[in-house]
This record gives structure tokens, sequence and C-alpha cells, in this order.
């Protein structure tokens, strides 16, 4: 469990208790109203995969992307999330991320959205 400071667009703040199995990030921002996701080992490790012999450095981004910074390159990359993994949509419904990094409800998928 973790309490972040959440800062909306209008200067207002609030704070949040995130319990989703995470710890949040070391810069505690809001996407959603919620803290960045802070990159697994895995995340970074497929930065150092896709990026060899460079200096990486991964970064969560929101439920279903990370960002992967690469020294040298001013504009991170953008990865997916691998497909499945839960998400929220901004709705505040349960969903899986797919393999374009949305995330998408059950009922999405069903019509083929």
């Amino acid at each position: 469990m973790c309490t972040i400071k959440c800062v909306s667009n209008n200067g207002s703040s609030q704070h949040k208790e995130m319990s989703d199995g995470l710890t949040c990030a070391f810069h505690k921002v809001c996407i959603r109203s919620e803290c960045r996701k802070k990159p697994s080992t895995i995340e970074t490790e497929t930065c150092k995969q896709l990026h060899h012999n460079k200096q990486v450095r991964a970064s969560g981004y929101d439920d279903c992307e990370f960002l992967c910074y690469v020294h040298g390159h001013d504009v991170p990359f953008r990865y997916c999330r691998p497909a499945g993994s839960s998400c929220s949509k901004r709705s505040g419904s349960p969903g899986r991320c797919n393999s374009m990094g949305y995330c998408m409800t059950l009922v999405d998928e069903e019509i083929g959205r």
C-alpha cells in the first residue's frame, strides 16, 4: 500500500491510496488520477534487449504501456505491456491490455473493437 499526492489540471490535489501490488514510481504523477506504474524488472530487461549496448532506463507510463529512455535519443520509445495484463479503463471498469497497448473490457473484445 502506498499513498501518493495527485495533482489535477486545475491545480487541486488529493491523496490517493494505491494497493495494486506495484510500488509508486519515484516521480509521483498521475495518469487517470492514479500513480504511474513503476517499471518492472521485465520491462527494464526488455529495454536492454531491444537497445543492446546502450544506456537505457525504463519508466512507467500507464496500465498498458511503458517508456524506454535511451541515452542520446531525445524521445523515449513506447512499448506495450504484455497482452492480457490487467488494467482499468477511464470509466473505472476493469479490463485487459491488448497487443496494441489499449485497455479493453471483455465487452469491447466481444464486439471486436
